[in-house]
């Protein structure tokens, strides 16, 4: 196996995304939210709430990130 190893994704994933995408694209529509073009700095301010201790909020950013994209929160930045 080469240095980065990509894991499958569980269905508990899924399903968290599926429910954090519908409420995005709910909040988009409320406020007539238009796709921030590539290039323009936006500002991200996230509140985590956990149930447990030692629960690392950076495990989930890339999660949220990559479904605030799907949804058209801003454009992809590669």
């Amino acid at each position: 196996m080469g240095k980065y190893a990509r894991l499958a994704e569980t269905a508990k994933s899924k399903k968290w995304k599926a429910e954090a995408a519908k409420i995005i694209k709910n909040e988009l529509e409320k406020n007539n939210w238009k796709t921030v073009e590539r290039g323009i700095f936006l500002d991200i301010t996230i509140d985590y709430f956990f149930n447990k201790k030692g629960m690392d909020p950076n495990n989930y950013l890339k999660t949220l990130y990559d479904v605030m994209e799907s949804c058209g929160v801003y454009e992809n930045d590669d």
